[in-house]
């Protein structure tokens, strides 16, 4: 077989577009994926077990209780926790989360100062009602 046969050239053009294009789409995926684990590892109660067993990276994100993507590029776009009886703080990857519009945390047990990193994210509605306990000090860029 000749090193330029069309065969081997569609083999090099499909490898080479594989290669570009792969990596962006998982590495932006991967970004969303781990900011929620590492909110995941900074709850330190969850008293209704959701968390432990539906927050798994064995499926999509997107289909993780309390989270919401976008259609198109299914980024995470909504994160309500409510309710949930939930201990810990909030892990300032939360911040990476880049098309993230609304967080739902109230009603829950959370405390520490809010990551200033949350202060990345452009636009977000933040919901703090309840049983928190919060030192409030981000500026939203």
């Amino acid at each position: 077989m000749h090193l330029f046969s069309p065969y081997v050239l569609v083999f090099v053009l499909v490898h080479c577009w594989v290669a570009y294009f792969t990596p962006k789409v998982f590495s932006i995926n991967l970004v969303d994926e781990f900011a929620l684990m590492a909110l995941k590892a900074h709850i330190t109660y969850d008293s209704q077990g959701i968390l432990v067993t539906n927050w798994s990276t064995k499926s999509s994100y997107c289909t993780w209780y309390g989270i919401s993507c976008n259609a198109p590029q299914q980024r995470v776009s909504a994160i309500n926790l409510s309710n949930m009886g939930l201990e810990g703080t909030i892990a300032p990857q939360v911040g990476n989360l880049s098309f993230l519009i609304s967080l739902d945390l109230s009603n829950n047990y959370f405390h520490a100062f809010l990551p200033k990193e949350i202060g990345k994210i452009l636009i977000i509605f933040v919901y703090f009602i309840g049983y928190h306990n919060f030192w409030l000090s981000i500026v939203m860029k």
